[in-house]
């Protein structure tokens, strides 16, 4: 009876791409790492995804998202106006991580069309958590030998106003755009107040500012706001919950969400995918697997005998 290693490799002589995300080291200490692989599958796309890195002072660490935040200046980040560091209640280092091994996996397959041959592909959680953030959240940190002073924090542009019955985002990036929540809230005169009369003035003034603001919006009611808002051409979305998120008119219109009856959940709701192909459209055909469930077919695919399966099966090699 074949051990585990041998029959992933055997899978892995058949296959596009591998991915693997165990501390560095381990696969290689199994036997499965890339040099293994491409012994078996010289085309291979060898995907190894990291925590802090491949090497280096942190690389043997135990990962989860909530650390990749903190070291990746996410949770700095999220500081409000005189508030704590806090961490994002999303996985969004995970998640970002994945979008750009998807991405570089792509990349790389479509370089091996092209006559590159198989490639191993590697990347850590920080690095991408960091390239992430980079753009928005880390501008103060671009130009290393500017002596100018650094622009505005998003954490004091980006905000939640609360209203007399809900939450709002309400922003302003441009002089028309402020000039209108001035407008919207009836309060003409922020508009030669010399505190609020510049972004520069509006930036020194932050607090006062917030503060000003804040008592305003606090005397409205969303279905009185929104029109002033929108007529003024003010960005702004009411917040939806989480829970009323699929009843939002344009969630809705553009059917973001699908429903579908999964076999053993019953009636679920997920999104579908973001992207719309003109020429091969997506479409949903099946629930994820069952732990175990497609384990008959890849392995009869791999070329192994029922009673070879069944054997793997009973002694634990196989789910």
């Amino acid at each position: 009876m074949p051990d585990g290693v041998e029959v992933l490799l055997e899978i892995a002589r058949g296959v596009d791409v591998v991915v693997q995300n165990f501390r560095p080291g381990a696969v290689e200490r199994m036997g499965v790492g890339y040099q293994a692989v491409r012994a078996v599958n010289p085309e291979v796309i060898y995907a190894s995804v990291y925590g802090f890195g491949e090497d280096g002072p942190e690389a043997n660490k135990r990962v989860y998202d909530p650390l990749i935040q903190a070291a990746a200046g996410y949770c700095d980040t999220q500081r409000g106006l005189g508030s704590e560091s806090r961490i994002m209640r999303t996985l969004v280092c995970d998640k970002s991580t994945a979008f750009m091994a998807a991405q570089g996996i792509t990349a790389a397959l479509y370089a091996r069309q092209q006559g590159a041959g198989g490639q191993h592909l590697k990347l850590s959680m920080l690095d991408a958590g960091v390239a992430f953030l980079w753009p928005d959240a880390m501008w103060n940190h671009t130009l290393v030998d500017d002596p100018s002073p650094p622009l505005p924090n998003l954490g004091e542009i980006y905000r939640i106003t609360r209203v007399a019955d809900g939450e709002m985002v309400i922003l302003s990036v441009s002089e028309k755009e402020f000039g209108g929540i001035c407008r919207a809230y009836g309060r003409e005169d922020m508009l030669t107040d010399e505190r609020f009369v510049t972004l520069a003035a509006r930036m020194k003034n932050a607090m006062a500012l917030v503060e000003t603001l804040d008592a305003e919006a606090a005397k409205w009611r969303v279905a009185e706001l929104a029109p002033r808002l929108a007529a003024e051409e003010v960005p702004f979305s009411v917040v939806n919950t989480r829970a009323r998120l699929h009843e939002d008119p344009q969630i809705r219109h553009n059917a973001t969400l699908v429903e579908t009856e999964h076999p053993a959940a019953g009636r679920i709701r997920l999104p579908r995918h973001p992207l719309r192909f003109d020429g091969t459209p997506t479409v949903h055909r099946h629930d994820a697997p069952a732990l175990g469930e497609h384990t008959d077919a890849v392995l009869t695919e791999a070329g192994l005998t029922p009673a070879t399966i069944r054997r793997l099966r009973e002694a634990g090699i196989a789910a």
